[in-house]
């Protein structure tokens, strides 16, 4: 390897591009674990504002059994609901736990609703529900 000679400055520049790309990589340790589709149909569940193509994409998610299935085992693990809550956090949501405890009912029976809509046999049992009222503690 051919050595080079470079200034000061130049050797600065280098540490400081390094210390940024260390501070990238520690950023993205905060990744999203659950699926992008899950996310909006949750949010969907939740009575959020969705709007344009995450509206249409929370829609088709719904109507998804595959998704259905993923969020019955998201809401009934409690590892998969504490993933669930980070990645609804990265996403920007304010106080997930909150919001979760808060509209548990309505989440349930709109879960339920739209899988009989939907001709599915999927319903949330009580396992969610104490999963649920468990956020938090």
């Amino acid at each position: 390897m051919r050595k080079i000679i470079i200034t000061e400055k130049q050797y600065k520049k280098i540490l400081e591009h390094e210390k940024r790309n260390i501070s990238l990589i520690t950023e993205a340790d905060k990744t999203i674990t659950v699926d992008l589709d899950v996310l909006l149909a949750i949010g969907s569940l939740l009575g959020l504002n969705i709007t344009g193509h995450n509206k249409i994409n929370a829609d088709e998610a719904l109507k998804d059994e595959s998704t259905l299935i993923q969020i019955k085992n998201i809401l009934e693990t409690p590892e998969k609901l504490d993933e669930l809550i980070s990645s609804l956090e990265i996403k920007g949501m304010i106080n997930p736990i909150e919001k979760l405890k808060e509209k548990q009912s309505s989440l349930i029976s709109r879960f339920n609703s739209t899988t009989k809509e939907n001709g599915f046999e999927i319903k949330l049992g009580p396992k969610a529900l104490v999963n649920l009222n468990k956020l938090g503690q």
